[in-house]
């Protein structure tokens, strides 16, 4: 039973917010000298500053078989990973070859992520709004495996990630696809180097932070989350397991009104992720799509097949009276 003071908390945390690529490309666009393109890193993000020739030797199938010369020229390179993850699955050296992606991965992300830790996140917009909005977040969900929510949160506040072990914060966070600080706890190999040492993910129920000293080796308990259509993974990993579990309580318990879907498409690769989540709303809300696109067929028909006549509005970020609307509290309410 919820008691006094906690009850409160309860009832005032009436907001989830859901994230994706968009809120890179909203600090790529804030920070003019930031220059890296976050939808690009295939081809180093765009950036000739960024040289990952000295990682890409330890994974000789990724750099043969992804990083070519027609992927790099591709303006989503999503896409071809999510090809390549397809085609590695199922074959009989899967385990090194899906090592070897993560590691690709969470490699990029850690160059982007030290890039833009040299910028001051208080000027952000975002940041911005998650000071504002703090007292009112339930729950805010990542899909990036770079680390711009957490470093903007930082700027005022703690925070705590779903499944990791970590000290508690003010603003939960869940992140589906991983993150370049985390690793699966398990065993560890000093100097590890996925062509010669035998590769072992270990399914474990929590993930262990991993210090920016180590981002920029390779790592066998690395598990930042290839795109892929089919959520290989979520039936696969008992943090992922434990974190939508926690997730679902949160929505449940608190009385959410406002879900914010912020630079997130909606796309079918992440959609069995999003309606997940969703589906653990328990009150008529208000949805906010945060995109310069119009707001998904697939999203507004998935939203009207939950019953509760759900509202949901249409925010173009670029336009900065409509962005304010997202600001605004009055009387624990989002204006429009």
């Amino acid at each position: 039973m919820v008691k006094g003071k906690d009850k409160k908390k309860l009832k005032a945390k009436d907001t989830i917010l859901i994230i994706g690529n968009g809120i890179a490309w909203d600090f790529y666009n804030h920070f003019k000298d930031f220059g890296l393109n976050p939808s690009k890193p295939i081809s180093n993000f765009d950036n000739e500053n960024i040289n990952l020739d000295y990682f890409f030797d330890y994974i000789p199938n990724v750099r043969k078989q992804l990083l070519t010369a027609e992927n790099k020229k591709k303006n989503n390179q999503f896409e071809p990973i999510e090809d390549y993850f397809n085609s590695i699955k199922g074959s009989p050296d899967f385990p090194r070859q899906e090592n070897e992606l993560k590691n690709f991965l969470m490699i990029s992300y850690a160059f982007f992520q030290l890039r833009a830790d040299k910028f001051d996140y208080s000027t952000w917009r975002w940041t911005e709004y998650l000071s504002k909005n703090a007292q009112r977040i339930a729950l805010a969900v990542s899909f990036n495996y770079d680390l711009l929510l957490e470093r903007a949160i930082e700027t005022f506040s703690t925070y705590n990630r779903l499944s990791v072990n970590e000290p508690l914060g003010s603003i939960k966070i869940f992140k589906p696809h991983g993150s370049i600080d985390l690793d699966l706890q398990g065993p560890k190999i000093k100097d590890f180097d996925p062509r010669k040492h035998k590769v072992f993910g270990n399914n474990s129920s929590h993930l262990r932070l991993v210090p920016p000293n180590e981002w920029k080796k390779p790592r066998m308990q690395v598990d930042t989350i290839p795109p892929n259509l089919h959520n290989y993974y979520r039936n696969e990993r008992m943090w992922l397991e434990n974190a939508y579990k926690e997730s679902a309580k949160l929505l449940y318990n608190h009385r959410i009104r406002h879900v914010i879907i912020a630079g997130h498409s909606y796309g079918e690769v992440d959609r069995e992720e999003v309606n997940e989540l969703l589906c653990n709303l328990t009150r008529k809300a208000k949805f906010y799509f945060v995109n310069p696109d119009p707001i998904p067929e697939s999203l507004k028909k998935y939203i009207k097949s939950l019953n509760m006549h759900h509202e949901i509005y249409h925010i173009d970020p670029r336009i900065k009276e409509q962005f304010n609307i997202i600001m605004d509290q009055r009387k624990g309410a989002l204006v429009l």
